[in-house]
């Protein structure tokens, strides 16, 4: 896939990404099931890929603060980004690109020490991290 494609909908993707945006939230199904304005058997079909959610669901959610754009696409929506990861990024953009590849060999590095030694993240976390996205949630 070029830079810049948008992948195709998975429902398994959109449902582990889903499921995925409810834990960074410390949330469980029964509290963003009714935040997204469902029954906890729908949010479960949802996050097990068993049924599509509406339009009115991913209003809801979105307007909760979820980054629905990840959800449905894996990439990642700039204003979704916390204070730190947001500067970052601008730095990372405004470098030449010397610079950037630099920084990028870098970043890999301390990365792979990371998922190596199982350091600072816990194991659901770390099984997503696995997948090595970068930070508009595009693999690489």
């Amino acid at each position: 896939m070029e830079k810049g494609q948008v992948k195709l909908f998975s429902r398994a993707e959109f449902a582990d990404r889903l499921r995925q945006e409810r834990r960074s939230r410390g949330l469980n199904q029964t509290e963003f099931a009714s935040i997204g304005g469902v029954g906890l058997q729908t949010q479960s079909r949802y996050e097990l890929g068993e049924t599509e959610p509406n339009a009115a669901y991913l209003a809801a959610i979105c307007a909760a603060g979820v980054d629905v754009r990840f959800i449905l696409t894996g990439r990642r929506c700039p204003d979704s980004l916390d204070d730190e990861a947001s500067e970052l990024v601008t730095i990372f953009q405004t470098m030449p690109p010397d610079m950037r590849a630099g920084l990028l060999t870098f970043a890999r590095s301390m990365d792979g020490y990371i998922l190596k030694h199982g350091l600072g993240m816990p194991p659901e976390s770390a099984t997503l991290h696995a997948r090595r996205f970068d930070y508009r949630g595009e693999a690489e």
